[in-house]
């Protein structure tokens, strides 16, 4: 007995439905209870919820102490689940006949559902009606033969049988390949040692390691001289379990004698899974032997690789091509439609699921070959028409993320689906184009070929930018293939497909298949998750940054507005120096300049406004405009005027002293006159020369002088005005032209405008105005809204 005793009140369940499960159950619980000191009950489960006169007469007649409850509900894995549920049992037996009743399943529609959902240990049962017989118990020994691969249900449910029934010898075996060497045979040997040891009680048992082709066979042959085979139904991997079925199954269904299949329940994440699918998968029909033919004929012809399958290829590859050139979704979405190339890759799931070499290689090669068409048609295309720049539809197929997976998962779903169930046939229009499996190719050859323009017109490193689109449009077709094949393969297994039992040499196809696709699957979850978060985090500093610079558009132009309605934001640029510190460079239109500590004040409030952590300088650049008033007129001048005029003169003869003179070199030397004349004083220092002229007689000469002449403008009478236009802030009073703020007029306020007096400062027409009081004062022009006066 293993070195666990059993716990108090020990409580066996039985379930019988059946009348020819009656007695092999009934004695085996009859026999666990006893020696283990427990209590035994029989629950039943009808839709009357009457228990049945065979039962109850059986009980009866063979004087049995056994509780006999009827659970009422239409389905027995229910009733039977319920009263698991509610009870707690520590061991359930139900019987099985040994067959399976539908494709799909291990055991039974009932069986499977309490095998993998019932809360307690279970022990099923296969055995003849007539179990065990009478010269059982006469037997000097009862042979129980107990396979052992490292689990341990296996040591468990051997130990329940052999306290159970007297005389029983266990043999445990471990079976190794028949091609085994020695040290494999040795390691088997260790095992089987080490699995002896957890009985405590030495009871008879003996080990043997078994070479054979592979694990059932090894077990029907070493089972012929048993009365008993104990199996573990969890001796299989999880994967094993989830995808190729049980071999308790295959030697339950052969063996001629008693099968017991034993499994402990401990609540494990693969015991949740077997349990979740099976519950999600129970609604799903079951395809029939020939509706499985010829789905698997018609997978198998569209994924051939002749000249039809090639011939659509290329078409829907010319069409996409146009379409992306184009930025025609429409013209894509109809070569998504015309491209046979998900047949093929579904061809992939189906034969990995069957493990069918044959239909694997064919599907392999159609999809490979079909590939390579549609990313040399993009090439070509992209030769020819080199010019063209990336289209939104083209970069729309670079950036994948796990959404794209999400769509290529659930498009590999739909069409597996869809192939299976020929009334939504129908349907595989829209699937194929949710797949968009030859635009991607399509982009990956235009990319190639723009990369190679870019690295020979412009060198390598601006071609990165195609390279990118080439790579990613790549990375996005590998998702939806390795998706695809994925979902349509875990389709076609919901739906009964299997490796056949008969080719168990060829099973590792389908296990390493799954493996691998599982492996690839992955790796493009993670390469899209990373894309994903920092797509995410891309937008969101996108986001962050955007709000930030509306936030300081908002911020300038209120202070620009605070420093002079006049002025006006023109644009801004902002940067990051070495130091950390933040950099703003604002440019302002503004008809005069701006004062020092107007820019104070100015950063000081928009550090504020900001809310900055750091460092932060602010640079104003002052944009002068310059304004023309048609209604105010320029202020009289006195403008000089210079006007040659004929002046005849006497030259006074020169006498032989030397006379003074200053001169320009090399210029000749004026002749003096007794005319005054108004000369304008030269930049240059002129130098003194001493000069003689001789004279030898008197002539008038022409001689042009400068005369000063006033335009007279006459001076308007003071003009009437409104002040407006300020948007309510009224307007600033200065006691000169730009100077000291002196006080401020509301808005729609009357003054006198005196026009004699206008000054333009920094571009700004100044007027000065006469207030109601008498004062006077100088104003900006620009809110000044001039009234006709009176004659």
């Amino acid at each position: 007995m293993i070195n666990n005793a059993p716990p108090t009140n020990y409580h066996v369940t039985i379930a019988i439905n059946k009348k020819e499960q009656l007695r092999p159950l009934l004695i085996l619980g009859y026999y666990i209870a006893k020696c283990r000191g427990g209590k035994m009950t029989v629950v039943h489960v009808s839709r009357s919820g009457k228990i049945p006169d065979w039962l109850e007469n059986y009980i009866k007649s063979n004087n049995v102490n056994v509780d006999i409850i009827c659970q009422q509900e239409t389905s027995a894995a229910k009733g039977i689940l319920q009263y698991v549920k509610r009870n707690r049992p520590n061991l359930l037996l139900v019987g099985w006949k040994g067959d399976v009743s539908k494709v799909g399943y291990l055991l039974s529609t009932t069986l499977d559902m309490v095998l993998f959902q019932a809360q307690c240990d279970v022990m099923i049962v296969r055995a003849n009606s007539t179990w065990p017989e009478s010269s059982l118990f006469h037997k000097s020994q009862i042979n129980v033969l107990a396979p052992i691969a490292g689990g341990p249900n296996v040591p468990i449910g051997a130990d329940i049988i052999v306290d159970a029934l007297p005389h029983a010898i266990t043999k445990a075996i471990y079976i190794v390949p028949d091609i085994a060497d020695s040290a494999k045979v040795d390691e088997g040997k260790l095992f089987l040692d080490r699995f002896i040891e957890i009985w405590v009680d030495n009871p008879p048992l003996s080990t043997q390691v078994v070479m054979a082709r592979n694990i059932t066979e090894g077990i029907l042959a070493e089972s012929k001289n048993h009365d008993i085979v104990v199996l573990g139904a969890g001796r299989d991997s999880i994967l094993d379990r989830f995808l190729f079925g049980q071999i308790p199954q295959k030697v339950g269904q052969k063996f001629p004698k008693t099968t017991i299949i034993y499994k402990k329940f401990d609540g494990s994440f693969g015991t949740f899974l077997l349990r979740l699918w099976r519950r999600s998968t129970h609604f799903l029909p079951i395809m029939s032997q020939k509706e499985q033919i010829d789905l698997y004929q018609e997978v198998r012809n569209g994924a051939r690789p002749d000249v039809d399958f090639f011939m659509m290829i290329g078409l829907a590859a010319g069409i996409a091509a146009l379409g992306l050139l184009l930025n025609s979704p429409a013209v894509i979405i109809g070569a998504m439609l015309v491209a046979p190339l998900m047949s093929a890759i579904m061809g992939i799931g189906l034969a990995i699921v069957q493990s069918d070499i044959r239909l694997l290689r064919i599907s392999i090669e159609s999809t490979f070959r079909g590939i390579m068409l549609a990313i040399l048609m993009g090439f070509i295309f992209g030769l020819v028409f080199l010019n063209i720049d990336p289209t939104a539809e083209v970069l729309a197929r670079t950036q994948p993320s796990l959404l794209d997976l999400g769509v290529a998962l659930v498009s590999g779903l739909a069409g597996a689906y869809a192939i299976c169930r020929k009334d939504v046939s129908s349907s595989l229009p829209g699937v194929a184009i949710a797949a968009a499996l030859v635009p991607p190719l399509v982009t990956v050859g235009l990319g190639s070929a723009w990369a190679i323009r870019t690295v020979i017109t412009m060198g390598f490193a601006i071609a990165l930018v195609e390279l990118q689109i080439a790579g990613g449009a790549l990375l996005l077709f590998l998702t939806n293939l390795i998706a695809i094949v994925a979902a349509s393969g875990l389709i076609f297994f919901s739906y009964g497909f299997r490796p056949h039992h008969k080719k168990d040499d060829q099973l590792w196809v389908f296990k390493q298949g799954a493996i691998v696709a599982m492996i690839f699957l992955a790796i493009v979850v993670i390469i899209l998750a990373s894309l994903t978060v920092r797509s995410f985090r891309e937008v969101s500093l996108a986001k962050a940054e955007s709000a930030f610079n509306q936030n300081i558009e908002q911020v300038l132009h209120e202070e620009i507005q605070n420093i002079s309605l006049r002025a006006s934001l023109d644009k801004w640029k902002k940067s990051d120096g070495e130091d950390d510190t933040f950099h703003l460079e604002v440019y302002v239109r503004s008809p005069y300049n701006i004062s020092h500590r107007e820019v104070v004040d100015m950063q000081t409030n928009v550090a504020s406004k900001l809310d900055l952590d750091r460092t932060f300088s602010l640079v104003v650049i002052v944009l002068r405009t310059t304004e023309v008033d048609p209604i105010v007129p320029p202020t009289p001048t006195s403008t000089p005027t210079n006007t040659p005029t004929h002046t005849s003169t006497p030259t006074p003869t020169p006498t032989n002293t030397p006379t003074p003179t200053y001169t320009f070199t090399p210029t000749s030397t004026p002749t003096a006159t007794n005319t005054p004349t108004n000369t304008r004083t030269p930049t240059k220092t002129p130098t003194p020369i001493l000069s003689s002229t001789r004279t030898s007689t008197s002539f008038p000469t022409d001689t042009p002088t400068s005369t000063s002449t006033f335009t007279i403008t006459p001076t308007p009478t003071p003009l009437s005005a409104v002040v407006g236009d300020t948007q309510g802030n009224g307007l600033r009073l200065r006691d000169v032209p730009a100077g000291r703020r002196i006080g401020n007029l509301p808005e729609g306020t009357s003054v006198k405008v005196l026009n004699r007096n206008i000054k333009r400062v920094d571009d700004i027409v100044w007027v000065e105005i006469i207030l109601e009081d008498g004062r006077h004062a100088w104003v900006a022009r620009e809110y000044l809204e001039i009234t006709p006066h009176l004659p």
